[in-house]
């Protein structure tokens, strides 16, 4: 069978080109719609000729073929299911391949803990005893449970978050080939309906994991004992939110030229605006860099104490400089940082770029905003941020529909990546002492991190701006251009 649309030839049975996803069955029904723009939506060449059918710079059809009924050509069953299966098990495969690439490179170091700066108080032999289950979960951003325990002293941390937000690189890493494969090879599935089915499975497969991994009762330095369990919750609520955003990305970079218009354009604004926080955080990673490659910790202590050193080690780590990276992020688009520790004496900081509040207030949390870390940068990172998000506004006013109706989803998109992240950016926990020696109990509650609330609503406006600024833009340099 061959395709009206490409002309190459298809198996007998298939139902959708495999090469360009168009309708290969008259009685699929539907009609195919001429584009109206003058502008391709690929790549943005002007048409040479109003009657054109094809781009003259790319080659991409500026015709949309709409099916009659698509909710009827990939409802939720068991074929659903089985057209997933492929990506659903290459992302599962990715995830423990790269989880166990870290945990040889680990293995390599002589300071593991160095490495992952985990945000927590447990010994070198616990950092030893994770394994790839283990880190397949941090990658998830999954809450954790620990326990220390001697004869003297007992101590229970229960994580909201783990604070590890970069590791989920990982998970991003192994999803997106997921999703990619499944449209690959079913071009003509409802991108949304696959990621769901995804997603659902990928929650349950974190669920199981969180009942087999953790530490158990391994000994540390001197004579405390060291558990760490998974919460399973929340490995399976981080399981949909990140398999439907990765594998719904992944499936993004395949173009949809048989589906309805409609349906392009909220496909397209919510891959855009994953794309854009993804993107956005690998640019604030290297700005991060930069300034930890500038920054020398100015410590003080006794002098005749030699710890540079070991501090040096900190800032120099991975995890601070990919912390760090999505500080910046937040910090540039107007978020506030908070530092809230309750007691007699507590006081709450807010740290942001615009309030002008000095990160020397925060010295006693120096791991998290070292005092000078963002002297002198402050600016540049601010207009750097809103180049690239006035810059991804210019390329999403090339989709084809409504520019208002396509930034209102792609500013919804980024503000739920932005909440999303936000939390597990966050440390938060709370923890219960009890010393033989002072009878007493002690419950603080303590947070570093975003408020979620005003974070939703400072990237749902900031990502609505400058993706107006930048269509407005685009509008201008092309009529300059006629």
């Amino acid at each position: 069978m061959f395709c009206r649309e490409c002309g190459k030839k298809n198996d007998p049975h298939a139902s959708y080109c495999r090469y360009d996803g168009y309708p290969l069955k008259a009685e699929q029904g539907g009609r195919l719609w001429p584009a109206e723009s003058m502008s391709c939506m690929e790549c943005g060449a002007e048409k040479s000729d109003p009657a054109a059918r094809y781009c003259t710079a790319c080659g991409s059809s500026f015709d949309t073929y709409e099916i009659a009924d698509p909710a009827s050509v990939t409802p939720f069953n068991a074929e659903l299911g089985r057209k997933v299966l492929p990506g659903f098990l290459l992302s599962a495969g990715l995830l423990f391949v790269i989880s166990q690439l870290i945990v040889l490179f680990v293995g390599k170091i002589e300071r593991p803990s160095g490495y992952l700066q985990l945000q927590l108080p447990v010994d070198q032999p616990v950092i030893e005893s994770l394994n790839f289950l283990d880190f397949s979960l941090f990658a998830n951003l999954t809450s954790i449970t620990l326990t220390l325990g001697n004869d003297d002293f007992t101590q229970h941390i229960s994580y909201v978050s783990s604070g590890l937000a970069f590791m989920a690189v990982v998970a991003v890493l192994a999803l997106v080939p997921g999703g990619f494969l499944v449209k690959r090879l079913n071009p003509g599935i409802t991108a949304w309906r696959a990621a769901l089915v995804f997603a659902t499975g990928y929650g349950a497969l974190l669920g199981i994991l969180s009942l087999l991994a953790g530490v158990d009762n391994v000994s540390g330095h001197g004579h405390y004992q060291t558990s760490i369990d998974f919460c399973m919750w929340s490995a399976v609520i981080n399981g949909v939110f990140l398999g439907f955003a990765g594998s719904y990305a992944g499936m993004g970079l395949r173009s949809d030229r048989h589906m309805p218009e409609s349906r392009s354009i909220n496909d397209r604004a919510i891959c855009f605006g994953i794309f854009t926080v993804m993107a956005g955080y690998v640019l604030m990673v290297l700005v991060s860099v930069i300034l930890n490659a500038q920054y020398e910790p100015q410590l003080e202590t006794d002098p005749a104490v030699d710890v540079a050193e070991e501090q040096r080690s900190t800032f120099a780590s991975w995890s601070f400089v990919a912390k760090m990276g999505s500080y910046l992020f937040h910090l540039a688009i107007g978020n506030s940082f908070i530092v809230n520790i309750p007691g007699p004496e507590s006081e709450t900081v807010t740290y942001s770029f615009l309030s002008g509040e000095l990160a020397a207030r925060t010295s006693d949390i120096a791991f998290l905003i070292p005092p000078d870390f963002f002297a002198s940068s402050e600016i540049i990172i601010l207009v750097l941020t809103a180049v690239f998000f006035i810059g991804a506004g210019f390329l999403l006013a090339n989709v084809r529909g409504g520019t208002v109706r396509t930034i209102a989803i792609y500013s919804f998109a980024v503000a739920v990546m932005m909440t999303f992240f936000a939390f597990y950016t966050s440390t938060n926990y709370s923890f219960q002492v009890e010393e033989q020696a002072h009878q007493f109990h002690e419950d603080t509650s303590v947070f570093f991190g975003f408020r979620l609330l005003r974070t939703f609503i400072i990237s749902l406006l900031y990502a609505g701006v400058t993706a107006l600024v930048g269509a407005l833009l685009r509008k201008l340099w092309k009529g300059g251009m006629e």
